[in-house]
């Protein structure tokens, strides 16, 4: 099986998941009970087909003092660095001479979680904690609520079509069909998707619909 980087569509994104990879080890090297979720926790851990430029984890806040604290160090140790703007503590850039990926925190210490694998660029694996498919799909039905980017749409499709779900799940999903208005970015996905067709806003919801049972 080829290794990610090879599948991906510009040297700035193979750059930018390198970034990703050494950023989650040093997280990880911190404190192993750090939770990865959002876009990149489907792309890494449920073999997700589109890039994502974020790094979205859930921590306490005696987890995220320790990192402001510590993380400087770790990130040192595989040629990164680090930066954050006090008005936005949660939001920490790492970066090296190639590129940079940005880190948000959310804080939450009370989420579960389940340990599965993280595929790096290069191919390779390392255990990471994660959500559920159930959790993500629930998170990716919030966010496109919210902000109505195309891609948390195709999220949604991507762990629908892979996954197994509770009947909770799917009937939030049927809820969230018969409402769901358009994206406000259609057609976003040609530079993010690296395999396959690229699907478009109808092509998602025709897919949900008929692999939901939905008329």
């Amino acid at each position: 099986m080829e290794p990610i980087e090879i599948k991906l569509k510009s040297h700035v994104q193979v750059a930018i998941a390198r970034v990703q990879d050494l950023a989650v080890e040093s997280l990880l090297a911190l404190d192993s009970k750090i939770i990865l979720h959002g876009g990149t926790a489907i792309w890494r851990c449920y073999k997700g087909k589109r890039f994502s430029y974020d790094i979205d984890i859930y921590v306490s806040k005696s987890q995220r003092e320790k990192i402001y604290k510590e993380l400087t160090w770790e990130l040192s140790k595989r040629n990164l660095s680090m930066n954050y703007n006090a008005m936005t503590e949660n939001v920490i850039s790492v970066f090296n001479n190639e590129a940079k990926a940005k880190l948000e925190m959310m804080i939450n210490a009370r989420i579960k979680s389940i340990t599965k694998e993280y595929e790096r660029a290069d191919g390779s694996f390392m255990f990471v904690n994660t959500l559920t498919a159930d959790a993500l799909i629930n998170e990716k039905i919030k966010a496109y609520e919210s902000r109505r980017y195309e891609r948390d749409l195709y999220d949604i499709y991507h762990l629908v079509s892979t996954q197994e779900i509770s009947k909770k799940t799917r009937n939030a999903l049927i809820s969230f069909i018969n409402k769901m208005q358009p994206p406000i970015d259609k057609d976003s996905l040609s530079s993010i998707v690296y395999e396959g067709a690229i699907p478009n806003y109808n092509n998602l919801v025709d897919e949900l619909k008929r692999k939901l049972s939905v008329s």
